[in-house]
């Protein structure tokens, strides 16, 4: 599977030879004081025939405990991928906006951020993530040792 799109970060190759719809990403956190720090994340990524008129679907294969990510599905919430979006929009700048993601802050209250678009898909992440950060950062470092390192 050769790279289509690399990065120091991320990157992102067919899944099949000669299929665009299905590709498969890769996003690597190196960023220090992350409680992602150190992990790699596989994700899908859905490619529509819509495309670049409709967004494409992308969805965690390695867990992410993050408030923003459904645990079950592994489905993302990226306001880049909702009304935001525009067909000048690439598949490159999807993955950064999910590096971003990753790169995590902490300190706001992710549902301040729902009038950007996103939408908490993990109710027990977010509530860690206002009410005990901390608690938030051990949990999410956890699953980032067993799932991504």
């Amino acid at each position: 599977m050769d790279k289509m799109d690399p990065s120091d970060d991320w990157s992102y190759a067919l899944l099949e030879e000669d299929n665009y719809t299905q590709l498969r990403g890769m996003v690597l956190v190196s960023t220090q004081g992350s409680p992602y720090e150190g992990g790699v994340f596989e994700v899908l990524i859905d490619v529509p025939v819509g495309y670049p008129y409709t967004p494409p679907e992308l969805h965690f294969v390695t867990p992410v405990f993050h408030p923003y990510v459904d645990a079950a599905s592994g489905a993302v919430s990226l306001p880049i991928l909702g009304e935001a979006w525009s067909p000048a929009e690439s598949l490159s700048t999807v993955l950064q906006a999910l590096h971003e993601l990753l790169v995590f802050d902490g300190l706001d209250d992710p549902s301040l951020y729902a009038d950007q678009g996103y939408e908490v898909l993990n109710d027990e992440a977010a509530e860690l993530w206002i009410g005990e950060i901390d608690a938030f950062c051990a949990r999410a470092r956890d699953a980032t040792c067993m799932h991504a390192i």
